[in-house]
């Protein structure tokens, strides 16, 4: 599921994901699906990417931190503050 995540992050936030986006929405409408269908789906697109680019986020902000407490421990400073964000 991660790695689904992550791929799915980076194909919506890909640039050509912005310039197509305009296109599809216009389609939709030429196609005549109507804009409460339009509106149905973008919403629940947005709330899915949101869900997704945040779970990367979330990914890449814990190898962060594992890499500074293992940079910390491994120096002379106070082994105190190693881990101090799951306080």
């Amino acid at each position: 599921m991660n790695r689904i995540a992550c791929q799915s992050a980076a194909l919506f936030a890909h640039p050509w994901s912005i310039v197509i986006f305009p296109f599809l929405c216009v389609a939709w409408e030429l196609a005549g699906w109507g804009e409460l269908a339009l509106t149905l789906a973008l919403s629940i697109l947005a709330i899915s990417t949101t869900q997704l680019v945040l779970a990367a986020q979330e990914k890449d902000t814990r190898a962060i931190h594992i890499k500074l407490d293992a940079l910390i421990a491994g120096t002379d400073a106070d082994d105190g503050v190693a881990g101090v964000e799951k306080e």
